[in-house]
């Protein structure tokens, strides 16, 4: 970025149009940053050899993998209350129903009117 360009940002208007469009390109700036960083991340993991690979591996996948975890923990204890633990309804409900361990529940809404 040029001195150019911080002559137009400044010209424009006051100093006061300078936050907002600081904030305006903010995300732009955290996708761009952190699909670089993604992407580093993966080569790290498909090419290095490197001690602690394990490690980073669980570390980059634990956001997917933990919240899968909770809801299926939680759904265990709903249906120990129930008293429904090694039956086939058990097998059924969390499945068919709208629960923890399904994310279509906006679909039931639309269906219903």
């Amino acid at each position: 970025m040029g001195t150019r360009a911080f002559e137009k940002l400044l010209s424009v208007g006051s100093l006061d149009a300078f936050p907002r469009r600081t904030v305006s390109s903010l995300p732009r700036q955290v996708m761009v940053l952190a699909t670089f960083l993604g992407t580093l991340a993966s080569l790290s993991l498909v090419r290095g050899r490197y001690q602690g690979k394990q490690l980073w591996y669980a570390f980059i996948l634990s956001p997917i993998i933990i919240p899968v975890i909770i809801s299926a923990i939680s759904a265990y204890f709903f249906l120990a209350k129930l008293k429904l633990i090694g039956t086939i309804p058990a097998l059924v409900l969390p499945t068919r129903s709208c629960g923890p361990l399904r994310g279509d529940c906006h679909d039931l809404d639309a269906q219903r009117f």
